[in-house]
């Protein structure tokens, strides 16, 4: 409606521009960083075992992905409407989506029958979930350095002009998020790997992957190299997303899935200006950089004590001794004398006390 105001000669620019950071920037960016949260809680409350989650929030990654290759290919069709076209859409969609969260989203069975737990304060530097918020922290880096140069790569090592950077370097990047796509949605799930494997397959995959784009010199040589990346990536993200919700309490979901995507959003503040000024530089360094990121958050998750056991799955909300039965005592007791934060696998059984 701002834009459509201005187009049509009702509002000066500055006016415009507060209007838009108000509507665009505040209360839209305030909606849209609450979706993935949601959504994340949800998957994380909808499922119990490891595995079971691992491939929900894998396939929650995939359909992201499809919508983030989709969007931009829709808006592009509509732009047969105008300018605003896109834009006098997204509210239909969203209330499309809202319609259909309201309508046809099932409530988790255990939702609809526990009380609302008291709320829980969940800390990023929790030691239950801190590890792995700093090893998503370094990956998401790592591709965010290498993504906000690689339009200037393509153009000064194949030598393009504006159009052609923008067109090769655009198929490369829908291939490299295709595979992401099939990986996430598709391998991931099948796998059926724990998240710890999953990390420490992927974020080595994903750092040969940036090693590779150093050196390609055509754009053959980039793309797949770009997509060697993106396969890594694909089995270490849902992983990494994964392990901190299995962690915590349900109670404490909703916190933990705001902060991976507080993680997620911080390099969104670092990558653009570490990107440009390395690029700067040396053209290379941002994919030396990357790869050096993903070479430490291998190497954390690898032989960090409290990331490289296995993970468990952490009881209900504040659940105490008393109303647990003796087989759930049982296995969280396990689990806590395993290591001293409870992060440790099941390696010990100590038995509920006696009546």
């Amino acid at each position: 409606m701002v834009g459509q105001l201005a187009l049509s000669g009702f509002l000066d620019p500055g006016v415009t521009l507060a209007l838009m950071i108000v509507t665009r920037s505040v209360l839209f960016g305030a909606g849209v960083g609450a979706v993935p949260v949601a959504a994340l809680t949800y998957v994380s409350t909808s499922t119990s075992g490891e595995a079971d989650r691992t491939r929900a929030v894998g396939q929650l990654g995939a359909v992201q992905g499809v919508a983030i290759a989709l969007g931009p290919a829709l808006g592009g069709l509509l732009g047969f409407a105008g300018l605003l076209g896109p834009i006098w859409l997204a509210p239909a969609v969203v209330a499309l989506v809202l319609a259909l969260v309201v309508v046809a989203l099932p409530r988790p069975a255990a939702a609809a029958h526990r009380p609302a737990p008291p709320r829980a304060t969940l800390k990023p530097w929790d030691p239950r979930i801190w590890p792995f918020l700093l090893a998503g922290f370094l990956l998401f880096l790592s591709l965010g350095v290498v993504l906000i140069v690689l339009g200037f790569l393509f153009q000064d090592r194949l030598g393009l002009d504006a159009a052609g950077t923008v067109r090769l370097a655009g198929a490369s990047s829908f291939t490299t998020g295709l595979v992401l796509i099939a990986v996430q949605g598709g391998v991931v799930p099948r796998l059926g790997w724990p998240a710890l494997r999953l990390l420490r397959t992927g974020i080595p995959i994903a750092g040969l992957g940036l090693l590779a784009l150093v050196v390609a010199p055509g754009f053959w040589t980039m793309t797949r190299s770009s997509m060697v990346m993106g396969l890594g990536l694909a089995l270490a993200i849902p992983a990494y997303t994964a392990a901190p919700t299995l962690r915590v309490r349900d109670d404490e979901q909703g916190g933990a899935a705001g902060l991976i995507n507080a993680t997620n959003g911080a390099t969104f503040v670092v990558r653009p200006l570490a990107g440009t000024a390395l690029y700067q530089l040396d053209p290379r360094l941002p994919m030396l950089a990357g790869a050096a990121s993903c070479l430490l958050a291998w190497a954390f998750v690898t032989v960090h004590p409290g990331v490289r056991r296995s993970v468990p799955t952490a009881p209900g909300p504040r659940e105490s001794s008393a109303c647990r039965s003796p087989a759930a005592s049982t296995r969280w007791a396990r689990r806590s004398v395993s290591h001293p934060s409870g992060l440790g696998a099941d390696t010990a059984a100590v038995a509920p006390p006696r009546a």
